[in-house]
């Protein structure tokens, strides 16, 4: 993300306002880490998107990973809790319980990889068409 950012930026895209290394910067800073990396990704997508030449289509596409990639972090950790507290306690209950969210986890992990490789493919075309228009010396 941070080399397709510099490329926008080189071809002055005007999606490419945020500087590169704030995308994963925001990940450091409570509460705002969950929505603001968002805008990074989604000026990423938007920017290559124009730079193909398409328009941006407002499908939510990052969103709605962003929305799985969360939810797996959560999910995950609540396993992560209730595994940890049927061993302490020995109870089956508890284990096969643990062993249901862990599935779920693990659903919602393959969607958010699914919706990752589809929009990072996007930004893939984009960012190969910006490399063909432009001689930026950005692209390496």
């Amino acid at each position: 993300f941070q080399r397709a950012l510099k490329n926008l930026q080189a071809v002055h895209q005007a999606e490419a306002d945020m500087r590169p290394f704030g995308v994963w910067a925001w990940y450091f800073v409570p509460f705002a880490n969950l929505w603001k990396p968002l805008d990074g990704f989604n000026a990423v997508r938007d920017g290559s998107r124009h730079a193909e030449g398409k328009k941006s289509d407002g499908s939510g596409l990052v969103g709605l990973w962003w929305i799985c990639w969360l939810a797996f972090n959560i999910v995950s950790r609540i396993g992560q809790v209730t595994l940890e507290s049927g061993m302490q306690s020995g109870d089956i209950d508890t284990l096969s319980l643990a062993s249901v969210i862990d599935a779920v986890a693990v659903s919602i992990g393959i969607a958010a990889a699914l919706l990752l490789a589809r929009f990072v493919t996007e930004i893939a075309r984009g960012q190969e068409q910006v490399a063909f228009m432009s001689s930026a010396s950005a692209f390496d």
